[in-house]
Formats: C-alpha cells, structure tokens, sequence
C-alpha cells in the first residue's frame, strides 16, 4: 500500500469513528447537517473535477468506507454515507447522503450516497433493486 493510501484509510476510518461516536447522541437529522457542515468547512471548492473522474472517486470512497468499516465497530450505511460524503467533498466532489425505508418483516431503514457523474447519477452503498423510499435528504 502506499503512503497516499494509507492516508485515505486513515482519513476514512477517522471519519467513520466520528461520525459513530455522534450517532449516540443524535439522531439522523443532525448528523446529516453536521455532515453538510463538516464538507463545507473542509471541502474543495475550487477542485476541477470531471465526470469520470468523480466516479472513480466516488467508487475509491465506497471501497474505503466498506473495507474500513469492518475494523470499527457499530458502523452502519449511514455513518459510511456521511463519512463519504465529508472525504468526497475533501476532494471537490459534491455528493448528498439519502436515508429511506421500506417494509420488509418490518419498517427497515438504509442510507447512501449520491453524486453526479459523466453519466448521470452516481448512487454509492445502493440496491435499486431493494425498493427504498426516499424520506430525508443531506
């Protein structure tokens, strides 16, 4: 791994720890602003990203979100969406985080991530196949 990598692991498990620890004292609202504060305080806002190159970020920050959450424990797809969101717009992208739900065995509750791609919608920690119902937006 090189060094540049080890950052952005380092980085992402920061934020994942943050944003866990949050998680016990707020519910998803205030995550979600603290979030959109936290990518506007840190973010790049004069980056010149492109398209394709926002997809291959947006997909380096879903990697890292997954195969960081596994070494933190109590990391659920809302704290990868919003970690995500915050190391996205570090690197001038601008992404939202989307929470829905559905009914299953009972009301179940999910989060991702979506950004703007070359493409079209880039959607991050995503099943379309799943049937999630968009409820609240960040």
């Amino acid at each position: 791994m090189t060094l540049k990598g080890m950052f952005e692991h380092a980085e992402m498990g920061g934020l994942l720890v943050a944003f866990d620890v949050l998680s016990w004292t707020k519910g998803t609202q205030p995550l979600l602003d603290q979030a959109s504060a936290w990518a506007e305080r840190f973010g790049e806002e004069d980056a010149a990203v492109d398209g394709e190159q926002r997809e291959r970020l947006v997909e380096r920050a879903r990697f890292l979100a997954e195969r960081i959450s596994r070494w933190v424990p109590g990391t659920r797809c809302l704290h990868r969406a919003l970690a995500s969101r915050v190391w996205l717009a570090r690197r001038g992208v601008e992404s939202e985080v989307v929470v829905g739900f559905r009914k299953g065995g009972g009301l179940e509750g999910h989060a991702w991530l979506e950004a703007r791609g070359k493409a079209g919608l880039i959607q991050a920690f995503f099943d379309a196949e799943a049937g999630w119902r968009e409820v609240l937006r960040g």
